[in-house]
Formats: structure tokens, C-alpha cells, sequence
């Protein structure tokens, strides 16, 4: 038996030492994983000790018949991350999520201008991508399979429809 998995055995019965020890071991590669999936430092450190949490409640779940406790470490940092970006997809649509690096002298912080409605100017096939993704929390994929598309064309449709936002942002950061 390995020590990581007899740590685990001590950590599913309630060893916080074996936890420590653990955390110690994997944390910087855990925080890796989250960062590379959010690329944002305060959001990954979150994940990551969300991931840890889920380990101290969940850690007797590890099964060794189904990969090295890397491996299923690395699964749960990936998918939660994966989630979480996912919930902050649900949030509204951040202006510099559009405008950022394409027009660096538009304001970024717009009150006036209502997105909804931006989007809802847009050409149907164009508006209907940019929601289910930006409002809807769907991957390009998903998306490609629920209107049975090419991932390709779900691809265009959303980057005309970021063209066409960046346009009426511009237009209306010149009118105010």
C-alpha cells in the first residue's frame, strides 16, 4: 500500500495530522490545476480548499482499482474548478469579458447600457449561442449538440455576435 493511500485511510478516519501532511504534498499541485482552469489566482485558492474539504469528508470514496490517488486527486480539483467557473457563467455577462483587448480606450464599467438588450438586437442564431453560453452556462459542445450544429458554426456565431457587442459598446461608450 502506498503512503498516499494509507494516508487517505487515516484521513477518512478523521486523522487531521494525515490531512496536514497531505495538504503539505499536494496543495501546490492541486492550485496548479485550478489555475489553469479559472486563470484567476483568488478563485483557484478557493477551489482549492474547497478541493481539500471535499477530501477530509470524502476521502474514504477513494478507490484504488480505479487510478493512483494523483490522478483522482487531479479529477476533483479539475471538475471542481469546472463547476465553479460553470456557477460564475450563470452570473451576468461582464462587460470586459467583451470589450477587453480589442478596444482599450472603451469604459469597461457601462451602467447605462443594458447587455440584455444588446443581446437581444443580435441575429437569432448569433443571440441564441451568446445565452445558452454567457447566460446559460453551456460549453461551445453543449451547445452544438443541443441545437444540433458543427462545434464550428456554434464557434462563428458566437464570435460575430462578441463582434457585433463589442460594436454597440464602442458606438455607445462614444454617445455617453
Amino acid at each position: 500500500m502506498s503512503g498516499d493511500v494509507h494516508l487517505l485511510i487515516r484521513i477518512a478516519s478523521g486523522d487531521e495530522t494525515a490531512l496536514v501532511e497531505f495538504h503539505r504534498q499536494y496543495v501546490n499541485l492541486v492550485f496548479s490545476m485550478a489555475l489553469h482552469v479559472l486563470h484567476d489566482h483568488a478563485t483557484a485558492e478557493e477551489v482549492t480548499q474547497d478541493v481539500f474539504l471535499t477530501l477530509w469528508r470524502r476521502a474514504a470514496l477513494y478507490d484504488p482499482a480505479r487510478g493512483s490517488v494523483k490522478s483522482w486527486l487531479l479529477t476533483i480539483a479539475r471538475r471542481r474548478a469546472i463547476d465553479y467557473h460553470r456557477r460564475q457563467a450563470h452570473l451576468p455577462l461582464r462587460m470586459d469579458e467583451i470589450a477587453v483587448g480589442q478596444q482599450p480606450n472603451v469604459q469597461l464599467i457601462l451602467p447605462d447600457l443594458d447587455l440584455r438588450d444588446a443581446v437581444a438586437a443580435l441575429p437569432g442564431d448569433q443571440q441564441e449561442c451568446v445565452t445558452m453560453v454567457y447566460f446559460g452556462g453551456l460549453t461551445h459542445t453543449e451547445v452544438a449538440e443541443r441545437l444540433h450544429v458543427p462545434l464550428g458554426t456554434v464557434k462563428s456565431r458566437i464570435r460575430l455576435a462578441l463582434r457585433r457587442l463589442r460594436q454597440t459598446i464602442t458606438v455607445f461608450s462614444e454617445d455617453t
